[in-house]
């Protein structure tokens, strides 16, 4: 009996622990295409996934200076207009790198709180990681995340990013996200030049079996124009039915407001409901049929549940008919899902993104609406997790707009917000989420202090910071661990304001100087130079402080 008894034991142990692992997995999966891979092994298609390619590839002078970069473990970034070759020269390079590396190739979807990278099984191999369209990524919720778990994981990191307006906007949060580009890149920044006509004709006419007639009139001096045939496209998208120009209008909407769970990868059902509102209520047999058509056509690459449809058509061919507006557009999607809570929730982190870079009040509004609407449907009772993250969400969107206006009264909805989501995520249950909400709700109480019972409210935000450090370790989370150390830092500084002068700036030094210890003037920069100056400016505030 009692052999009988270790036995059940010994299985019920094994299925826990592959249960475990299926979650583990499945949860890391969503992030990634490629898991630290060897670069020889990887595959076009996991890198451009649905879209076109052809075997053959054009190599440039600028080829080599990308391999010489991962020769050297640098950071390298590609640079280049749509269609110039960016994902392809980051192929090539991975092909042919000498280097030992393990890869890791990053999807383009919202970063969650629990966000890992994975676990390396090949210690030997230096870590890479690839980030597609930088620009786009850089839009998604909790991009900081990824940045900081990057670098703390001492990886090497090979982007591509369009040039011009795009490029500019990916600086521009790096540097909000104090990693600005120059530090990560240094002179590494590799651009991909146009081609000239003459070459343009070789490739098409002599390698890639294409009539040059049929490829200068929209030839534009990238490769990708002499492949994709853009202009081809154009007269195919006005030859389509107003039910086929509908749909893909829909996904342009879709891809402009963030409503994608992958870049170019579109919910067919939330298509189709964008569909309806605009009052074309089709038979599913009909609707199949138009999707059918528009397959037939090139536009869409169907599978059982979702939509692949190409970016450049999305933002080159397809247009919408009335001139909307970013907000606008934020605004019609708002009214249009407001029965489907996942969607609400990425335009509602799309918008709080915008407006959190931009301190645009609409913007912010909107993202608290649309966090609003979505916690109709996930209640605490029925969706615990998912009510628990879109409150911490609509925390943060609350906290952002107290920088804009209305702050008292921001503040304490933030706060609200994330009480809510901690009646979920608790330290036992959600350890990771739960210190995420307790530094979120710190940072909350500080700033309400700026405006209302100061002592009571620092108090509150210093609890909070010492809740949120008895899961950020410097062991298991030295980026969080420090940021809160910082956070706990300047919270005693400022009650040192009030009380207890020499105690509390002893107290904020203490934390600055654990601060340091992740943060150095190496690893760190930006964040070292500005605790560094932070101390100083407690130095001269706090004079013999020590004593």
């Amino acid at each position: 009996m009692s052999l009988i008894l270790g036995a059940v034991d010994i299985i019920s142990i094994t299925v826990k622990v592959i249960s475990l692992f299926r979650k583990q997995y499945k949860r890391i999966k969503k992030y990634y295409h490629v898991i630290w891979q060897k670069p020889q092994k990887i595959k076009l298609k996991q890198l451009f996934k649905l879209r076109k390619y052809r075997k053959y590839y054009y190599s440039r002078e600028t080829d080599k200076r990308i391999t010489a970069c991962l020769e050297r473990k640098e950071d390298v970034a590609i640079i280049g207009k749509p269609l110039s070759g960016k994902t392809r020269a980051a192929f090539e390079a991975l092909k042919a790198v000498n280097h030992p590396y393990a890869v890791t190739i990053f999807k383009n979807v919202d970063i969650e709180e629990d966000f890992l990278l994975p676990l390396n099984l090949r210690w030997k191999r230096t870590k890479l990681v690839v980030i597609d369209d930088l620009q786009d990524l850089a839009k998604r919720k909790n991009f900081k995340l990824l940045i900081e778990y990057i670098q703390r994981k001492d990886c090497v990191l090979l982007v591509t990013c369009r040039s011009g307006e795009d490029l500019d906007y990916a600086k521009a949060v790096l540097n909000d996200i104090r990693f600005p580009f120059e530090y990560l890149f240094g002179d590494n920044e590799i651009e991909l030049k146009d081609i000239d006509q003459k070459l343009a004709k070789e490739i098409a006419e002599k390698h890639l079996n294409i009539p040059w007639e049929s490829v200068k009139h929209r030839f534009n001096g990238t490769f990708g124009s002499i492949l994709l045939r853009l202009s081809e496209m154009k007269n195919r998208f006005y030859q389509c039915s107003l039910e086929q120009k509908s749909i893909l209008r829909a996904l342009r909407k879709m891809h402009l407001s963030g409503i994608y769970r992958e870049k170019e990868v579109f919910v067919k059902e939330w298509i189709r409901t964008i569909c309806l509102k605009e009052e074309y209520e089709w038979r599913d047999y009909e609707w199949n049929e138009f999707l059918a058509k528009l397959h037939k056509k090139e536009f869409l690459i169907l599978t059982k549940e979702n939509v692949f449809a190409e970016e450049a058509y999305l933002e080159t061919i397809v247009t919408i008919v009335e001139k909307l507006s970013t907000l606008d557009l934020f605004k019609e999607m708002l009214e249009t899902f407001q029965r489907i809570p996942e969607a609400l929730v990425l335009l509602g982190n799309r918008s709080g993104s915008l407006g959190s870079r931009t301190k645009d009040t609409t913007s912010l509004k909107i993202s608290i609406q649309a966090f609003e609407e979505a916690l109709k449907i996930y209640t605490i009772d029925n969706h615990p997790v998912q009510y628990a993250m879109t409150m911490n969400n609509l925390g943060t969107a609350y906290s952002d707009l107290s920088y804009v206006r209305d702050k008292e009264n921001n503040l304490t909805r933030a706060i609200h917000a994330y009480d809510e989501a901690l009646k979920i995520r608790t330290i036992d249950n959600y350890p990771i989420q739960y210190a995420m909400t307790m530094n979120n709700q710190g940072t909350a109480y500080s700033k309400l202090s700026d405006v209302r019972d100061k002592k009571n409210n620092i108090a509150e935000a210093i609890q909070a910071y010492d809740e949120a450090l008895k899961i950020r370790t410097t062991d298991n989370y030295p980026l969080d661990y420090a940021m809160t150390m910082y956070n706990l830092g300047l919270t005693f500084l400022e009650l040192a304001v009030e009380c207890d002068k020499k105690s509390n700036c002893m107290k904020a030094d203490k934390a600055f100087q654990n601060a340091l210890k992740i943060f150095t003037v190496i690893a760190f920069p930006e964040y070292n130079k500005l605790i560094n100056k932070t101390l100083k400016n407690l130095s001269k505030f706090c004079q013999n402080y020590k004593d």
